[in-house]
């Protein structure tokens, strides 16, 4: 199968460059070979060549998939979309870009879909082994903002420091976050959550990055244009931009 995807029969040909790429790729029998966690990065850096050079600078800088992806430390984006599809796409490409580059990563969930979040999450090009080894992880919304039926800002913001220790100690450079925030609407706790999202951003800088993610219906536009005041930067389905 390699010899007629490179379009060659020379079978010593294409032994010396399978050796030669030894680190970015493994083999796991005498007919399979995979692309170990370096072979990952390398091939999204290629993808991200052939993306760039095929597109203009103004439609990188508005597509919302490329743009969480190029999200760094520091940065606290909000994303609001009123498609599943689309958010977690932009969630999934967001959580991904930060894993191949050595990251680790927390997703909060809504516990109902959590299962099947753990399942599709790995349709779009997060390997397994990144769970398995602690890279990633993925856990309910519910049980991560709200304790006994209260929402307390400082409590979280804790938790998040203990978390993002224990990654730097586990040998990681930062930690990338992503959370489904209704949560706070389903437990009525709005006002909580205004005082959370107003402190999260001022508290973490050169080792976080964060992803609010939002349901549009549960905006409204009061709500909406708080939100917007809290982040850097605003993503829905169909733009993305840095606020100035």
């Amino acid at each position: 199968d390699l010899l007629k995807l490179v379009n060659t029969k020379n079978h010593g040909e294409l032994g010396f460059h399978l050796r030669a790429l030894k680190g970015l790729i493994e083999q796991k029998s005498s007919k399979e070979y995979h692309l170990t966690h370096k072979g990952l990065l390398a091939a999204n850096l290629l993808d991200d060549v052939s993306i760039i050079l095929s597109r203009t600078t103004q439609d990188l800088l508005h597509s919302p998939i490329r743009y969480v992806q190029s999200l760094a430390f520091g940065d606290h984006a909000f994303l609001s979309s009123d498609s599943e599809t689309s958010t977690k796409d932009i969630c999934f490409s967001y959580l991904r870009a930060g894993l191949t580059k050595g990251e680790a990563a927390v997703f909060f969930a809504r516990e109902q879909r959590l299962d099947s979040y753990v399942h599709e999450i790995k349709q779009h090009g997060i390997n397994a082994e990144y769970i398995d080894e602690g890279a990633l992880v993925i856990m309910p919304a519910e049980e991560w903002y709200i304790n006994k039926g209260k929402a307390h800002a400082q409590t979280i913001i804790t938790n998040w420091t203990k978390l993002l220790k224990a990654k730097q100690k586990a040998k990681f450079p930062g930690l990338r976050g992503a959370g489904q925030m209704d949560v706070f609407f389903d437990h009525a706790k709005t006002r909580e959550l205004l005082t959370y999202e107003r402190m999260l951003g001022k508290s973490f800088t050169d080792n976080w990055c964060g992803l609010c993610i939002y349901d549009d219906s549960r905006l409204d536009e009061r709500r909406f244009r708080q939100m917007v005041a809290f982040h850097g930067h605003v993503i829905s389905k169909d733009i993305a931009y840095k606020l100035t």
